[in-house]
């Protein structure tokens, strides 16, 4: 009884690196990832792609872009693929067993816009100044020189006289208090003379 037990110990050693082992082959395998899972289009995404194939390539959301290392890591910004989810996919061609997929998934999500002009940059009290505040945030307010002067349209066109703000050098505030990736300012400065 007790021999039979160690003959099938025996068997499970056959089944390691010795005879029989020594002509299994691996099997294809691959890693991929990308982090931070979601972003925006500013933010700098690392990846990082590992198989024992040969011969890789990768596809964003179904279009091929390419061939690529099967061991590589690097970084691309969102704005590289653009707002939205995307579906990247390690394809090994070439591998120990045969073809293999990996894919890995990311999110880049809207980001919180703000311009702010004033043209000319300067002028005389009877010049008339071009004011333009673009944002795609939805609730925003406005300083003239660091005072507080309420709630104004995220978007706005309008045109003021250097007489409206008197002499010397003055600085619009656009605060955005709402808006996708969260708040934002952008100034704009215009000289009265």
């Amino acid at each position: 009884g007790s021999g039979g037990s160690s003959g099938t110990g025996g068997s499970s050693g056959t089944g390691g690196s010795s005879g029989t082992g020594g002509g299994q082959v691996d099997p294809t395998w691959c890693y991929y990832d990308i982090s931070p899972k979601t972003g925006f289009p500013s933010t700098a995404f690392a990846w990082v792609a590992q198989s024992n194939g040969t011969f890789c390539e990768w596809t964003v959301d179904g279009v091929l872009k390419g061939t690529c290392e099967c061991n590589f890591d690097g970084s691309f910004l969102g704005s590289d693929v653009g707002v939205g989810t995307h579906t990247t996919i390690l394809h090994v061609r070439q591998g120990p067993t045969g073809p293999k997929d990996c894919s890995a998934f990311v999110e880049v999500k809207e980001e919180t816009t703000c311009t702010h002009t004033i043209t000319p940059g300067s002028g005389s009290q009877s010049t008339v100044f071009a004011w333009k505040a673009t944002s795609n945030g939805t609730s925003c307010e406005w300083t003239l020189n660091g005072e507080p002067k309420g709630a104004c349209e995220c978007n706005f066109d309008a045109t003021f006289l250097g007489s409206d703000v008197g002499a010397g050098t003055h600085t619009a505030v656009l605060k955005v208090l709402q808006a996708p990736s969260g708040p934002k300012e952008c100034a704009a400065t215009v000289q009265v003379f």
